[in-house]
């Protein structure tokens, strides 16, 4: 497990104390926007998409954006079998970062810009649901998630946004996962509520 944490997500702590920082909006639609038409996270495995991702991310950016996502919505081992991918878990996630820190090091030397800007390394929900209402145990669901979060910390992502999650219990196995990658790294959760405020899973 790795405990350290960024100097970048220090800074990132002690500026949510003083000021509200503003977070970027969709990539797929906007890859698919640019004519990429594949899996969206499979656009990390390739120049061409990965020139997408980053044109993307600065134009975010440039709208006022301080904290940008890594395109790994979907990067997780459960989803990515979907697509004969999952053995290129940890290239995508990798090359997700990468893309993301570069686009903040293009906008700043370019729009004399200090920012502050940060990545956020993106995770989105498995593919199959956790028992009782799936097949999927607990446990492996934090190993799945697991396998994601600790490259993204490799990879030195300033936070880990998980979002979306239908079900409390997937929630808590991202979040296990993510602090057994990092005891310090910060850390976002969101689930996805009707209007009754129930999610899909009933929590």
């Amino acid at each position: 497990m790795n405990s350290s944490i960024s100097g970048h997500g220090y800074k990132l702590l002690n500026i949510l104390d003083t000021k509200i920082l503003i977070c970027d909006g969709a990539m797929g639609t906007e890859l698919l926007s640019r004519g990429f038409s594949g899996y969206p996270d499979s656009a990390d495995l390739e120049q061409a998409g990965i020139e997408k991702i980053i044109d993307i991310h600065i134009s975010y950016l440039d709208a006022g954006s301080n904290i940008i996502q890594t395109n790994t919505f979907g990067a997780n081992p459960e989803k990515l079998k979907s697509y004969s991918l999952d053995s290129k878990i940890t290239d995508i996630n990798k090359n997700a970062a990468s893309a993301a820190r570069r686009a903040i090091k293009m906008h700043e030397s370019t729009k004399s810009c200090p920012g502050p800007h940060f990545v956020a390394g993106d995770i989105g929900p498995l593919r199959k649901l956790l028992e009782p209402s799936g097949t999927l145990k607990y446990e492996q669901a934090v190993d799945s998630f697991l396998r994601q979060t600790e490259v993204l910390v490799e990879s030195g992502v300033d936070l880990l946004l998980i979002e979306t999650i239908m079900d409390i219990n997937e929630a808590l196995a991202a979040v296990e996962a993510a602090r057994r990658s990092s005891r310090d790294i910060p850390l976002a959760c969101t689930l996805s509520f009707g209007e009754n405020g129930i999610t899909l899973m009933g929590n």
